[in-house]
């Protein structure tokens, strides 16, 4: 982000500029065309910006003492989620997509449940796929119990580490602290991609066996 200078008050205040659009979602430099200077204890700084791709009018506020801003409209959600996905485990998909909605709105003490909800509908569906005549044990046993039945080990192996750091985000003490939410974003779509790789395994698989 860049740095710019306000002053308010007879006092210089460095800020962070937003660093992209959220209209035409590119990166930026915006304009700054008028802010409020009533700078005093309690109160937020909010700017008035204006594109210079495309134009258009957005707004931004730092709280007090914060150096970031908060951005409105709020900037696009962007997943690494690979689309297929939303065809495939079309529930998991809504849930991870909703997350990342709401982390884009900097709703950072929820967003690590949310994704631990996305892995477990993900890891049920594609075991409920596999094995269907286990269908009602699998939705009743805890998503420890039900990643234990993935047979693939780096499969279960990325499952097992999301769920870890998804477990840590919903209890008050972290087992793991040195992980968070971008690990299990990352651990996350990986699986995604290695699930999406069995599937078109199989695919080959029936084409040759016919």
């Amino acid at each position: 982000m860049q740095t710019h200078n306000l002053f308010v008050n007879n006092s210089r205040l460095p800020i962070y500029l937003p660093d992209k659009c959220p209209y035409c979602d590119v990166a930026v430099l915006p304009m700054v065309i008028t802010y409020n200077d009533q700078y005093v204890s309690g109160y937020t700084i909010g700017l008035v910006l204006k594109c210079p791709r495309c134009e258009e009018i957005f707004f931004a506020k730092y709280p007090f003492g914060r150096p970031t801003p908060i951005t409105y409209p709020s900037p696009k959600a962007h997943s690494l989620i690979p689309p297929e996905m939303s065809t495939l485990y079309p529930e998991f998909y809504t849930l991870y997509q909703q997350t990342a909605e709401a982390e884009t709105h900097h709703l950072d003490a929820i967003t690590g449940m949310g994704y631990r909800k996305a892995l477990e509908f993900l890891v049920k569906h594609y075991l409920l796929d596999a094995y269907p005549e286990e269908s009602e044990k699998i939705k009743k046993e805890t998503l420890s119990q039900s990643i234990s039945r993935i047979p693939y080990p780096k499969i279960q192996s990325l499952a097992k580490a999301a769920s870890w750091i998804g477990n840590d985000e919903t209890h008050l003490e972290k087992k793991n602290p040195e992980y968070g939410v971008p690990e299990m974003k990352s651990f996350i779509q990986a699986l995604c991609y290695l699930i999406l790789a069995e599937h078109s395994a199989d695919s080959a698989t029936e084409l040759l066996n016919k």
